[in-house]
């Protein structure tokens, strides 16, 4: 079963929620079926044309990182009288989830003339 494209029709998207759901630990459809979504169109954008277990794979990774990150909070730590703070840029996500790497090999690369 496909999750990218993310599907539409009724009986794949609680397919696909439901395989989303148990990859990435999630407990609630609807924020699953957002980061399926998501994910998707990432996977998408980056490299259409790759097979179907690689883009499943990259958008279960991407949507797990998405699942698991915070949303730009600065963690703070306190080891006895001193504190830590954590700074956390999710800007890279999609290359440091592993996805940008699955597909890379089915990214299409342009070049422009020179000269």
């Amino acid at each position: 079963m496909a999750l990218s494209p993310w599907p539409a029709s009724p009986v794949a998207l609680t397919n696909a929620t439901a395989t989303l759901r148990a990859a990435i630990g999630g407990s609630d459809d609807v924020r699953t079926q957002q980061l399926g979504a998501v994910a998707a169109a990432m996977v998408e954008r980056e490299a259409p044309g790759a097979p179907e277990a690689v883009k499943d794979e990259a958008l279960i990774r991407f949507a797990g990182y998405l699942a698991q990150s915070d949303f730009g909070a600065i963690p703070k730590e306190s080891l006895g009288p001193h504190s830590i703070d954590y700074v956390t840029n999710h800007a890279a996500a999609f290359r440091n989830s592993g996805a940008a790497m699955l597909l890379s090999r089915w990214r299409v690369r342009r070049a422009g003339a020179v000269g």
